[in-house]
């Protein structure tokens, strides 16, 4: 499947430039985020300057500019835009977008089921990087129409992101991919990495959950 390559935000001077001297990737996301004139204004430029499909980046909780069903529908219909990355728990709205023909890929981890159930293509998130064959597995019940085991492997997922918001998020998943023998770095300024308390805490709250004897746990020292 190749893999995708975030530009993030900024000014799309530095982006275009991120795009032209990144590493080939099969499709880009950019954030739906703001831009002068019309709030589709910036992934047009990326858009057109793109030699991959570019999916849209839909987060109004960081990326406010982009609001209404009308803005969304815009952005999907910029000229090499395929899709767009839904990371919000307004899924009726989603469904607006999938009944118009585009393609949506959830991004709220914690409700991917009702994402699926709601027309989500696939789901795109931080937490798949610790249990993907959780969402794996979700997938394809949900695939299958096996809603009630969906909703089931939905919960255990549900359990690691509670405890994973316990601390801060990014940090968090950081680390238990670390003890889990794939070390990612640490997190880029402003964003900070656990404290030895909040390693601490983590490393309880895991041992008295069901992931206790996964491989999040397998390396910690």
């Amino acid at each position: 499947y190749g893999f995708s390559a975030d530009l993030g935000g900024g000014p799309y001077e530095r982006q275009k430039w991120l795009l032209r001297n990144t590493l080939p990737a099969r499709r880009l996301f950019v954030r739906a985020d703001a831009a002068p004139g019309t709030p589709a204004t910036y992934p047009t430029l990326i858009a057109a300057v793109s030699d991959v499909p570019v999916l849209v980046y839909y987060f109004p909780e960081i990326c406010p500019t982009v609001g209404s069903t009308e803005e969304i529908l815009q952005l999907c219909e910029i000229p090499n835009v395929v899709g767009l990355k839904f990371t919000d728990f307004d899924l009726y709205k989603m469904s607006i977008l999938r009944r118009h023909g585009h393609v949506v890929f959830n991004g709220r981890d914690e409700v991917l089921v009702a994402g699926r159930l709601m027309g989500a293509n696939g789901g795109i998130g931080s937490f798949y990087n610790l249990v993907p064959e959780l969402f794996l597995q979700l997938y394809h019940l949900t695939d299958s129409g096996r809603w009630i085991e969906a909703r089931a492997v939905q919960d255990r997922i549900n359990e690691l992101i509670e405890i994973g918001l316990r601390c801060p998020s990014v940090a968090a998943i950081k680390t238990m991919l670390a003890w889990s023998g794939i070390n990612c770095g640490q997190c880029l300024k402003p964003k900070r990495a656990l404290s030895p308390d909040e390693e601490s805490q983590l490393r309880t709250l895991l041992s008295r959950s069901s992931f206790a004897e996964t491989v999040l746990l397998e390396k910690v020292v």
